[in-house]
């Protein structure tokens, strides 16, 4: 139990001082936000991490991914994908020109391609992930949820944005302090996908009904599709941050733009980046995606595999989340500073 004792710390510290806070079941205590105008948002703690560790092989991209060591800072991240109801409110303020693009009709290859529903005006799928938005939609829409949410609850709001491509990796393999050895974590953690072991299916029945057995863990490729081939977020069990549909279902847009080394770009020459610059699939607006989608084989599920689109381009497959920093310690330590000075308490 000691183990956990930090993270209990940081939670009290946290819910103390985050308006519409509250501790949902889990390791340690997990804290969920609901900030308005997007998916509720729940605390991940930072920790060391090796980007790159749960994938034993690249077999895209040759030297794609570069396992390294580096040190997470804490943040707040959408429990689950926007949603076409998220996305709704952003287009009805800001225009139509950020209607998801045509591949939100989706298609019945078993009826000769004829359409059979309107994914994102039909209100049946409201609680679906919004798909076919670029990178610059979803910046976009960042930026919207920053101003409507400081508008209520003032300037000193930490702004949305979309993770880094590091923070969402770390996110999404979900790993705490007992898996990890000499302050970092041990690549052979169990934890090839969002959950421990390497099966897709569940398996192991302890705490669930026995009805749960043999269920998939994710949304990702198979031989039959319905329509349309999304789930609806949360319809998965979620990962040890809690969060939900970390691996398959849509891939999500990051921030970073890509690299065929993530992070570590000091020059544009061929010689030390051969992939950038010698194909039009590579260059200065390539960003990165993440997480696999109902689309992709298995392998794209595993949270260190990384893939690329232009930033102006969109996709049935991608959809995206968004992410806050936060600083509990600095909070904590300011906190008569400000009341000294009465301007409105940070609320994360």
């Amino acid at each position: 139990m000691n183990k956990f004792i930090p993270l209990l710390l940081i939670a009290a510290v946290f819910a103390a001082n985050c308006s519409g806070s509250k501790m949902l079941g889990g390791s340690g205590g997990t804290i969920k936000t609901e900030p308005g105008f997007g998916p509720s948002q729940v605390y991940v703690p930072g920790g060391p991490f090796t980007i790159g560790g749960s994938l034993a092989d690249d077999i895209a991209y040759t030297n794609d991914v570069h396992k390294r060591e580096t040190q997470i800072a804490q943040f707040m991240m959408d429990e689950h994908e926007v949603t076409n109801a998220d996305w709704k409110l952003f287009v009805a303020d800001k225009g139509n020109e950020f209607l998801p693009n045509d591949t939100l009709t989706w298609l019945d290859p078993h009826l000769n391609g004829a359409k059979i529903i309107d994914y994102y005006n039909d209100e049946a799928f409201a609680n679906f992930p919004v798909v076919g938005i670029t990178w610059e939609h979803a910046v976009a829409y960042c930026e919207w949820r920053t101003e409507k949410v400081r508008a209520t609850a003032g300037e000193s709001t930490a702004p949305f944005r979309l993770p880094t491509e590091a923070e969402w990796e770390y996110a999404a393999i979900s790993l705490h302090q007992s898996t990890t050895k000499n302050n970092f974590e041990i690549v052979d953690h169990g934890k090839t996908y969002p959950w421990y072991g390497t099966e897709l299916r569940k398996l192991d029945n302890k705490n669930r009904k026995a009805n749960t057995y043999g269920s998939f863990l994710a949304n990702f490729k198979l031989e039959e599709k319905g329509v349309p081939p999304t789930k609806e977020v949360k319809n998965y069990w979620p990962n040890d941050f809690y969060l939900f549909d970390m691996a398959g279902n849509v891939n999500e847009w990051v921030n970073d733009q890509y690299q065929q080394f993530p992070g570590e770009r000091t020059s544009s020459s061929a010689e030390d980046y051969p992939l950038f610059g010698v194909t039009s699939l590579v260059n200065e607006k390539s960003r990165v995606i993440k997480g696999g989608s109902w689309d992709d084989e298995p392998h794209w599920l595993i949270p260190a595999t990384r893939r690329h689109l232009q930033k102006d381009q969109a996709a049935g497959t991608i959809g995206f989340r968004t992410v806050r920093s936060t600083h509990i310690q600095n909070e904590k330590a300011s906190a008569s500073d400000r009341r000294s000075k009465r301007s409105p308490i940070a609320r994360n």
